[in-house]
Parts: structure tokens; sequence; C-alpha cells
């Protein structure tokens, strides 16, 4: 075998040399000095062509004494040389960069960089110049509107901030994979200093995912890092901005009005619902009207000051005090230094960046980011390049929100609240305990019960620290031209330390302190917790270690050019966390009390309970050993072919699972159209079509093939036993989620690209999805009677327009890219319904798989109006109209439910407009979504008796014969019916349409005249305003909710102001 392979070597190297001289051939761009892989090379006599290799070079053959060097690449203009037998074997020749391009350079895929002209998958490649058209400190969010199909979702209960082409996975983890550098990245990608990175690759589909593997099924980000230039020069480079905001509109939210809300409490009261909480021994407290009541009722005040002070609370709205003493105008301050240079045996880039920001509510997070990369050429073909990242993060949170106030049944704090008197001192709140007990409680010997929230945060705060270190190295060995040996290692820990302090003068220390303190037999006070501080703390901490071994070849011959990559990777993911709770802590001395956390005191209140522990370990370690191969080949420029394959094996699978599983793998083609030589369309000079199938796969970590338990901190009641309960039961059979796409492109350019752009359908179809099945039942399992398996499946599909237009060229220069995309999911096979199907009825937050059906779908009961007479909100059963709410909650008949839609959007979009002008750039992004639902909130009557909860629909209800014909509010009984409230609210009569229009930034530029002649004082100078969350231009639904922010509120509007400057 061995002979076959040096054979075949000889062979092609003998190709070479019987063809006259060889030229080596070097390509850089013009402006940078970078090497530029995937050009494409031609000598027109001779017909020869080849393709530039990583390294942006080339060897071809001359045959004719004299010929013309061709070079081309899209987003360059064309190079003509001409060339004789007394050139230079070695050139270096230089393209320049067109105003507009159909697409960038070369793509980086974290195994390999791809040119985007003979690439066959789908790649999406982001500059840094699109990059920094938005400001902020998450890379992330600046892919917000200018990538198409990768959709932001801020509805937190999804658990899905962004997902590329919709959804691949119904149970399993939905966000993408996130690569930095060839590896994956295990920190929060919020680490990353965004000036640090010089692009972002979106990978698609099967063809660009396929090589990660199992877990590329949801799509992979591709964050590239900036680099030294081998150009020679030197430059210095410094970034600041300034960031600013308003406060949030708390007038956005919709709760109950304070007079309404004062009505239902004397209502309640005149009909005995406090009674029981007025005697119970708990004495758990009541609202400040609730306690006016009473003293009227008791003649602890007259008439006329009851009336005054109900009055005073009518008008008071919490709101008010939240705006004027909690939240403030947040700011970030970003400053970025960096220094690059380099040679072409050595190049270097350091970095610095220092990142202050300020929330809403005055809590400080900083980042501190230090970077260091050195490549060097050691030996004619031994090269290493070697980084180190340090991302240091340090974060205290601020004062109390308004969602984080509650009163003591956990609804909201009471909308009439006041926290100052009128000289802006801080008031207390009844929060857990009625006023008259924490006014009595201990004889004045405990300490002060009451809670104070314009106080309470500043000795009740998180402190959190993060350091992450990523260290990487890579190695590449020329055996020849065509032939490298490539070796990838990288370490990267990240330790995150929380330290939650409730010092003395907290609440919930105060709390603590008075429920376990018991007075002794001489009346003296025995702190059974400590009087001191409550410290809990964590520590978690995620290690990883890559190891990658790839053979690189690339060689071109005729009008043949064939790349390919072979390789094994080894991947160890370590990670840790630990917490526990210290009492009698003071932080000033760094010192605590001991407390006994096995027995049973009796409480303050009465009962019996034992102190809180605290402490918890969780220890996991996961392996994966993989190997891959992928290949491409290209004939005459015009017909590309590749093919990828990989085999994954990891502890989280069965055994079963990594001795049978089949490789993922991927298949593609491509055509240019546009170079065969019937093609004569002037009109569009440039045509290709694509088409790849493979698949990719999907894996959740926090699952295991083996069954897996938890011991408990506390031994058994009555056999004083260790106590452990099953997390997960073992499955031999478990594995990857695996995804099969099919995807079909077409790219095309007309004229001096004056229109240019791409359209792709693509099909999904998810296998092996984790999907709950029952138990077999005779496993002997008494605790439980389904367990999750790979037994569901999902089909997915859509499809991706990207069109520029050059509008205006000359000294007003005017572009625009339309992006606009279709993506819908739904269940194919789920196996384990529920019994009912009203609990497939949601608000679109939760996957409730129904077969045929929208994985996040909005499903409701069918609404038939309100009762003329009575105002009661009418259903249907067994398609007949119906009031027995009981009975339409427990039909066993989906007829009587509605599809509304899908609760994300299907159709996705954003029209990015570019204007230049002596100097003046002005980049405007509007983007849009349709084709979806939300469901409001509403009037929930149990909830306003019981917690307070209250809406303000409540002042548009029913109140009489007529009022039918415009509200769908039901009435209000009481006492209440739950049934009744539940179909209501998820009635069709909530529900909304969702679609909307606004503007995603505004970004303005100016770039200053070059400042001096010489090249090492400043060389460029740039200015830049950025406007961003500047509202909906459309939405169409009235009732005034912008479904990006349905519950709450919707982020104000942000401006940037920052300097640029480089030496």
């Amino acid at each position: 075998m061995s002979k076959s392979i040096l054979f075949i070597f000889l062979c092609l190297n003998m190709y070479n040399m019987v063809n006259g001289q060889d030229l080596t051939i070097k390509v850089k761009d013009v402006s940078t000095g970078q090497p530029i892989p995937g050009v494409s090379l031609e000598l027109r006599n001779s017909g020869i062509h080849r393709m530039t290799d990583d390294n942006g070079t080339a060897l071809i053959p001359m045959k004719f004494k004299e010929d013309t060097l061709v070079a081309q690449m899209v987003g360059y203009k064309i190079l003509f040389r001409k060339i004789d037998s007394t050139s230079p074997h070695n050139l270096i020749e230089y393209l320049e960069a067109t105003d507009y391009s159909l697409e960038n350079v070369t793509v980086q895929t974290g195994y390999q960089h791809i040119s985007k002209e003979r690439a066959t998958g789908s790649y999406e490649y982001l500059d840094s110049k699109i990059l920094n058209q938005q400001t902020g400190s998450n890379i992330l969010d600046r892919l917000n509107g200018v990538a198409n199909n990768v959709v932001f979702d801020n509805d937190g209960n999804r658990q899905q901030p962004i997902t590329i082409r919709g959804l691949s996975t119904i149970n399993g983890l939905r966000s993408p994979l996130i690569v930095v550098d060839n590896f994956t990245y295990e920190g929060s990608v919020s680490n990353i200093n965004p000036n640090d990175v010089e692009s972002v690759t979106v990978l698609k589909d099967a063809a660009a995912t396929s090589i990660w593997g199992v877990r590329a099924g949801n799509g992979v980000i591709v964050i590239t890092t900036k680099k030294g230039s081998q150009s020679g020069k030197q430059s210095v480079s410094f970034n600041a901005d300034m960031i600013t905001s308003g406060k949030p509109n708390l007038f956005y939210l919709r709760p109950i009005a304070s007079s309404d809300l004062i009505d239902v409490e004397q209502m309640l009261f005149e009909k005995g619902y406090y009674n029981d909480k007025e005697s119970a021994s708990s004495f758990p407290a009541l609202s400040p009207v609730v306690e006016l009541l009473i003293k009227k009722r008791d003649g602890l005040i007259s008439a006329v000051d009851f009336d005054q002070q109900i009055n005073d609370l009518r008008l008071h709205d919490v709101r008010n005090d939240l705006e004027k003493y909690m939240y403030r105008k947040p700011f970030t301050q970003q400053y970025a230094l960096n220094f690059s240079g380099g040679t072409q045996n050595v190049s270097y880039y350091f970095s610095g960046g220092y990142d202050r920001n300020m929330d809403n509510l005055g809590g400080i997070n900083n980042r501190t980011t230090l970077r260091s990369e050195l490549s060097i050429r050691l030996a004619p073909r031994l090269s290493v390049n070697s980084s180190v990242a340090i991302n240091l993060i340090s974060s205290k949170t601020g004062a109390h929100g308004y969602s984080y106030l509650t009163n003591n049944t956990g609804g909201p704090i009471y909308t009439y609240t006041r926290l100052a008197d009128n000289l802006g001192q801080p008031l207390s709140f009844a929060k857990n305990y009625r006023q008259s007990f924490i006014d009595t409680a201990g004889g004045g010997k405990l300490l002060d019960w009451n809670y104070y929230p314009l106080q309470d945060y500043k000795h009740d705060f998180t402190k959190t620290f993060i350091s992450d270190i990523v260290a990487n190295s890579s190695w590449k060995y020329s055996i020849n031209k065509m032939l490298s040996l490539n070796f990838y290692y990288q370490y990267e820990r990240q330790s995150t330390q929380n330290k939650n302090l409730s010092d003395i003068q907290s609440f919930a220390a105060r709390d603590m302190i008075n429920l376990f303190t018991q007075f002794d037999a001489f009346g003296e006070l025995v702190y059974n917790v400590p009087n001191g501080g409550i410290l809990n703390r964590s520590d978690a901490t995620i290690e990883s270690n890559n190891g990658r071994l790839q053979v690189n070849f690339d060689h071109s011959w005729g009008n043949s050019d064939l790349t390919a990559i072979a390789g094994a990777e080894i991947r160890q993911v370590h990670t840790f966390s630990g917490s526990a709770t210290t009492y009698g802590y003071d932080d000033d001395f760094l010192s605590y009390k001991s407390v006994d956390y096995v027995d049973y005191f009796t409480t303050y209140l009465g009962g019996y309970q034992n102190i809180a522990d605290g402490t918890s370990f969780a220890d996991r370690t996961n392996r994966y050993l993989s190997g891959y191969i992928n290949a491409a080949y290209s004939y005459k420029g015009r017909y590309s072919v590749s093919g990828s394959m990989r085999k994954d094996q990891s502890n989280l699978f069965g055994v079963k699972a990594n001795d049978k599983g089949i490789p993922l793998w991927s298949g593609g083609l491509a055509w240019e159209l546009s170079k065969e030589g019937f093609y004569n369309f002037n009109a569009i000079p440039y045509l290709k079509f694509r088409a790849t199938y493979g698949f990719s796969g999907n894996v959740d970590p926090s699952r295991s093939a083996v069954t897996t338990e938890q011991y408990l901190d506390l031994p058994a009641s009555y056999s004083g036993f260790q106590q452990a309960r099953i997390l997960q039961y073992g499955n031999p059979d478990l594995r990857w989620e695996k995804i099969a796409m099919t995807n079909i492109a077409v790219d095309f350019a007309s004229r001096n690209h004056t229109i240019s752009g791409s359209f792709e359908y693509y099909l999904k179809h998810g296998t092996d999805l984790y999907g709950i099945t029952p138990i077999d039942p005779t496993a002997g399992i008494s605790d439980g009677t389904s367990i999750m398996k790979n037994v569901a499946s999902m089909i997915g599909r859509g499809w991706e327009l990207s069109l520029t237009t050059r509008n205006l060229k000359g000294e007003l220069g005017w572009h625009t890219t339309l992006l606009f995309s279709h993506s819908v999911s739904k269940t194919e096979a789920y196996y384990l319904n529920p019994a009912l199907p009203s609990s497939f009825i949601s608000n679109g937050n939760t996957i409730n798989p129904m077969n045929g059906f929208d994985l996040y779908s909005i499903i409701s009961y069918k609404w038939g109006g309100l009762d003329p007479m009575t105002g009661d909100p009418i259903g249907y059963l067994n398609g007949e109209k119906s009031k027995d709410y009981q009975a339409i909650y427990n039909a066993k008949d989906k007829d009587d439910l509605i599809y509304d839609g899908s609760a994300i959007p299907k159709y996705t979009g954003a029209l990015r407009n570019t204007f230049d002008w002596k100097g003046f750039e002005l980049d405007v992004n509007i983007t849009s979504a349709f084709g979806f639902y939300f469901r409001r909130s509403s009037i929930d009557y149990g909830g306003l008796f019981s917690m307070d909860a209250g809406n303000a629909d409540y002042a548009g209800r029913w109140q009489k014969p007529g009022d039918e014909k415009h509200t769908n509010i039901p009435s209000m009984i009481y006492p209440d019916n739950s049934y009744r409230d539940l179909f209501y609210l998820y009635s069709e009569a909530n529900v909304e349409k969702g679609d909307y229009i606004r503007i995603q930034y505004i970004n303005l530029t100016y770039t200053f005249p070059k400042v001096s002649k010489r090249p090492n004082i400043l060389n460029s100078l740039q200015i830049y305003l950025n406007a961003a969350n500047l509202g909906l231009l459309w939405r169409s639904n009235d009732v005034g909710i912008d479904p990006q922010y349905i519950d709450v509120t919707p982020q104000p509007k942000t401006y940037t102001i920052g300097i640029k400057c480089n030496f």
C-alpha cells in the first residue's frame, strides 16, 4: 500500500517536471498584506488553471515563453499580468478589493479555510466592518439583523437565545455550537472582547457543519480572532467608546391600577376573605389597605382619616418610586488597544481591553481582556502559532428591580406601595409578617423585622468573579508543496466564583436569625442562627483539553484542484461545582460561627425546622474521541464536488451506540454555469448552482447512558442511613440526535455587481431525537414511569434570500442589502402524549410536541364570546357552546381546540442601506418578523384574589349587559372559579398576531482624511455614532404590545459615541 502511494506522488511530481519551468505565485490583499486562499489562477495561452492554497500560494507550470496570468477572486478586481521566460520564478501579486462583492474571500470552518468560490456548502461570512456597525460588549449580539436566518429570541423561557435555520431538536440543547480559533469554546461568549474578533462565519447546512459531528446539529458559529500581519508593517490601534441608554419604561407593563386593586381588596374584606389570614398564628403580612380596613372596623381610625389615606394610596403608583429611587440610566465604557506587525517569518498581535458597565439598577460589570498571538516560521517547512487569551470579569449586583419586589404570597408588590416618604426617607414594607406582629415580637429584643426596599439591596448583594484562560498552539510541517502535517492543542479553564452576602443589616439575615431565635428559662435570647451575616458561596470550574492531529492535502494539476483534510481529535471536558452556606459571617474579619445543621428547632412562629446547610457538589467528566475526513475536488473552476465523514465516540453514549454508531457524513456539488463556453448571458456574468446533503448531530452533555444518582446531605429520618435519589436511569442505547439536511442554492451577480445575491432552499429531518417513552414495567423502578430515549423525530424546511444592490457609485455611494428567510420546524413523531388535549395549550414558550404542528405552537380553547346576561366566557364542548369549564378542560377530543399558529416567526428579514460620501458612512438597518402569534396576559381573578396579581384588563371587564359588544374580558365573580379563569386566559380571545417591523440600528461614521504622510504617525482617524433599539415602525397588533417584549420592558434606546485611531 505504501509503495502505491509513493508511486502516485512520484507520478504527480514528474508531471510538473516535464512541463517547463514552474512559477510559484503568492497572492496577497493589497490593503492588509494577508495571503488570499482560493484565488483562481489561469495562464491564458496554455489554459492551465490553479487555486491558491491556505497560504495564498500556488505552483503553476509555464508551457510557453510568453503568457498572460489571470487572477480572479470574488470580491476582488481581476488581475492581468504579462509574464515571459525572463519573469522571476517566485512572484508576489496583490489583489485590490472591490467596493461591493457577492461573497467575502474565504470562510473559516474551524478545521480549514475554504474559498467561497469553490464551496458547495452554506456559509455566511461577516467581517469586522459589518460586525462593528453595532456596538456592545457581546460579539454574538452583533449578529442580530446582519446574519440571514439567525434569529434572536428574547423569551428566556424558551431557552434558545439564538437559532440558525429554526430548531433541530425537541428536548435537546437548542443553541448553536460556538467555535473560537479552531476549537469549541466552553466558556461564556460574553468573555470575548469584540475588538479582538476579525470575522464570524455561520455554518448552516450539512456540508458546512457535519465536520463538527455530533455537536453541530443546531448550526455552528465560528469566531476568528485577529492575527498579526505579515506585511512587514507595524501598527497600533486604539478604540474607545461610551454607550448609554434611558431607563426602562416600567409603565409599558400592565399591572392592575392602584384604585382598582383597592376596590377589589375592599370587596374581599367585606366578604370575609381575609378572616383566616387575620387570625393565623404565622401572622402572614396583609396589604396596607387591608390593615387600614381592619383599623377602621376596630375603631382604631376615623372614617375621615381612613378615606384620606385610601385616597392617597389610590393616587400612588409604585413604579414612580422605582423610577425615582431605584432605576438609573446605564452606561458602558469600552477601551481597546492592540499592537500588530511582523514579517514573512514572524508575526505578532497583542491586545488589551477594558470594559466598565453599569446597568439600570446600579449593578457593576467590569471586564479586562488580554490577548497575545505569535506566529513563527522556525524552518522553511515548519511553522508554529501560539496564543494566550486571559479574560477577567468582576460584577456586583445593584438595586432590587420591579420583578424582584414581591408580597408575602409571591405576587407582585402592591401597585400603591410607597417606598419613601415625602422627604425621600425609606419606608418599610410588610413583606412576610403583619406590622402589628413585627412591632411587638420579642418585646423589642429581636432584630428589626421590617423590610426596607430602598436600603436592603445595599446589604444583600452578589459578587461574581470569572477568570477565563485559553491557551492555543498549532504546529504545521510542510512535507512538500501538496502535503502538510498539522497538530493543534488547546487548553481552556474558566473559573466562576459567586459570593452572595446578606449582612446583618439585610432583611434575609434578620428574618432568619429572628425565626430561629429562642428564649431560655431566664428570658435571654438564644441565637440558633448566629447573630451575623449569611454567606452563600458557590464555585464552578470548566476545564477542557483538546488535541487534534490533521493532515492537509492541496494540489492542482492541469484543470484540477484537490484539497483534503483527515485527522483525529481527542477532547475532555471536566466540570466541577460546589456550594456552601456560612452563618454568623463578618466580611471585615472573614470570620464565621458554627451551627447545628442536623437538629430541628422550634421556630419563633411555632413548628419545627432545621437550618439549611446549602452544601452541594457536582463533578462531571465528558470525553470525546473523533476521526474525520473532508475533501473537495474542482475541475476548471466550474465543477466542484465535496464530501466529509466523521465518527464520534463518547462516554455520554451507551455501549451499543459507541459500538454500532454510523459515521455522520455529507456530500455536495457545485456548478459555476457562467464559466461554460456556451454561457453568454451578459446580464448575469456570474451564476453558480450548489446542492448538498448530509448528516450532523446533537448531543446533550447533561444526559448519560448510565444510571446516575444524587446523595443527599441529611440521613433518612427513621433509619438514619444515607439517602440518595436516582436522577437518570441507565440507557445503553443512548446516542446522539441525528439531523439530515438537504440544501439547494443558486448564487448570482449581474454585470459590475449591480445586483448580486443568493437563494437557498433547505429541508431538515431530525431523527433519533430525545423523547419521553414509558419505562419497561419489568425494570423494577417504582418512582418513575418514563425515560428519555432516542425515539422522536421532527421535520423542518425553509429558504433564504440574500440580495445586494449597488444603487449609486461615485462621490455619493449607496448600496442596499436585503436578507429575508422562511423557517418552519414541526413535530413528526412523538409517542408519549399527555392524557388530556388541554395539556397542549400554553403561552408558546414551551415545546408541547403535537405531531404535525410547530414545535412552539399557540394552541387555544375555542372562543364563543361572553354571555350577554352574566359576562361569563363561553367555550365549546363536543362542538357545542358550553360554560362547563371543568368539562372543557377534561375533554378528550382535540376538535374543540384551535391552532392559532407558530409562537416564533416563520419569516424574518433585514433591510440594510449604506450611504457613503466624502468620508461619511451611514448605515441604517431595519429588521422584521412575520408569521407568528403571541398570547397576551390578562386578568386572572384567582391570582388577583390570592396574590394581588392583577392585570390592567380588570378595568375593561364586563360589568353590565351590552358590554360584551366591546370587550372580551369576563365579569368578576366571587368566589372565583379557577377553571373559568383558565379557560379565558388560554382561549383564542387573548391571542394576537406578532408581525412587526423595527429599526435595529443607525450607525454613522466619519473617517478623517489622512492626517500625516509619515507612516509612523497617525495613519487613520475615525469617529462614529450609533443609535440602537429605536423601536417599532409597524406592528400588526393594536393592543400596544411589542411582540419581542410581551411581559417585560423593552430595551431602551441605546446611544454610542466612539473613536478609532490607527498609528
